[in-house]
């Protein structure tokens, strides 16, 4: 029986995604597991695994086409298997090609819902930051909702001086809730330290979840190997996490951008890794 390839809802606030490339021609032999397509969503390029094994067949999606979650985009076919004819899905909406104009034209609230622009949250924070005007952005996703590429293909078309970051603003005050207080514990040693940290990381650092199944035979086997010689020699035991922790180590110099901090509109990439576990 065939299998039906989909664009996968990889986050509970994706309602479409951006289909970047084929990692597989029509007509491969593909193995369950495998990488078989990259997507683009409001965060990362993500590579798809393929859902069973078998010949690829039937690929309707192609470059910067913007296909919603759950669309067919092709079949996995077993041996001598012909493409199923019936539920055919519709096609996917490819991104247009905007042409230039010397003032934007707001673009018309969706129906039913008078005044309401329909953005994801990555895309409302972005256009705060670039003071970009959402009703002036005709959204490439379903119902015309605009996500961060519409973003920023729009502040990319505009003159510098049409498209300035927002200013800062402190953060407000979070509200307390009308309940008896127990006790106010100052913030101080440690905890502070952490704390701090932990909330400097979050602001400099996008954070991305990504779920990979990973063969992790041998880091057992390095650790049965050296698990007794480090134990007398330091006292403790070695882990998977200090085996993780010096992979990702080793392997952040090759990968620059991920090396790298925010600070305002500029990115800092670093010669040296710094690399901090909460646990």
């Amino acid at each position: 029986m065939a299998t039906e390839i989909i664009m996968p809802k990889v986050d509970m606030v994706m309602d479409a995604g951006t289909f970047v490339e084929w990692l597989k021609r029509e007509g491969d032999h593909v193995e369950k597991g495998e990488p078989l397509f990259v997507i683009l969503t409001n965060k990362a390029n993500i590579q798809i695994e393929s859902p069973a094994t078998g010949i690829l067949a039937g690929l309707r999606a192609k470059p910067d086409d913007v296909i919603p979650v759950t669309q067919v985009i092709g079949y996995i076919l077993e041996p001598g298997e012909t493409l199923p004819q019936a539920g055919q899905p519709q096609p996917p909406v490819p991104q247009p090609t905007p042409a230039p104009s010397p003032a934007p034209t707001p673009a018309a609230p969706a129906e039913g819902t008078p005044g309401r622009i329909r953005a994801t949250p990555v895309a409302r924070r972005l256009a705060a930051e670039l003071g970009v005007d959402l009703a002036a952005i005709s959204g490439r996703g379903p119902l015309g909702r605009i996500h961060r590429a519409d973003v920023l293909a729009f502040a990319e078309r505009q003159p510098a001086a049409q498209v300035r970051p927002a200013p800062a603003t402190a953060g407000p005050e979070i509200p307390l809730p009308d309940a008896r207080r127990k006790a106010v514990v100052p913030l101080a040693g440690p905890r502070k330290i952490i704390a701090e940290r932990l909330a400097y990381s979050a602001a400099t650092a996008p954070h991305i979840h990504l779920t990979l199944r990973v063969d992790v035979s041998e880091v057992t086997r390095l650790r049965q190997r050296t698990q007794e010689r480090i134990q007398k020699a330091t006292g403790h035991k070695l882990s998977v996490t200090t085996i993780l922790a010096r992979a990702v180590a080793a392997v952040l110099p090759r990968h620059p951008y991920l090396n790298a901090s925010l600070n305002g509109q500029e990115i800092i990439l670093w010669d040296d890794v710094h690399l901090g576990i909460a646990t």
